[in-house]
């Protein structure tokens, strides 16, 4: 699988995101957004999540819960499952 990979940048050069998506089907799957401090370090990717090629969005986090979902063939939720870090 072929991806290709996006980024978006502050005045200061950090990245702000960054957009991962597969060249086979042009579709998003996974989408970071960077964050940093008052001193421009970088305190960690704050939210990611993954989506299928029919656009449902598969899996979540962020710094502190995980969140997991199943579709069915009709694009419906079936599944959704949450976990705590640490």
């Amino acid at each position: 699988m072929l991806a290709a990979y996006q980024y978006q940048l502050d005045g200061m050069g950090n990245r702000l995101t960054a957009t991962e998506t597969v060249c086979e089907t042009s579709s998003i799957v996974t989408i970071i957004t960077y964050t940093y401090n008052l001193f421009y370090q970088l305190t960690g990717p704050s939210y990611t999540c993954a989506y299928s090629a029919a656009g449902n969005m598969n899996r979540h986090a962020d710094n502190k819960i995980k969140t997991g979902r199943s579709f069915n063939a009709a694009n419906q939720l079936v599944t959704a499952t949450d976990a705590a870090d640490g």
